[in-house]
C-alpha cells in the first residue's frame, strides 16, 4: 500500500469530519479524489471538497449500499424501514 493511503476505524462523526478536512485541507487542489464507503461518509468527504475548491470532476466515489436506500441518502431524503 502506498503512503498516502489511511485507513480511520472506529470515529464518532465529529471525529470523521475533523480527520476529513484536515487531510483535505493539506492536499493539492488538483489532487483526484477517490472516496468508498457508506453514502454519509462519501457526503461528508463530497461537502468537505467542494468547500475547499475542488472540481466535481476531481471527486470519484464508489457507495456501498443497496441502491435504493444509497439513492435516498444521497439526495437527502429520509430512510425508512420496510416491514
Amino acid at each position: 500500500m502506498t503512503p498516502h493511503c489511511q485507513f480511520h476505524f472506529g470515529l464518532a462523526a465529529q471525529e470523521t469530519a475533523a480527520a476529513i478536512a484536515g487531510k483535505l485541507a493539506a492536499m493539492p487542489r488538483i489532487t483526484p479524489l477517490y472516496v468508498c464507503g457508506p453514502a454519509p461518509f462519501i457526503a461528508q468527504v463530497r461537502e468537505h471538497a467542494q468547500q475547499l475548491g475542488w472540481r466535481d470532476i476531481d471527486v470519484h466515489f464508489e457507495l456501498f449500499a443497496a441502491a435504493a436506500a444509497v439513492a435516498l441518502l444521497m439526495i437527502g431524503a429520509p430512510a425508512r424501514a420496510h416491514h
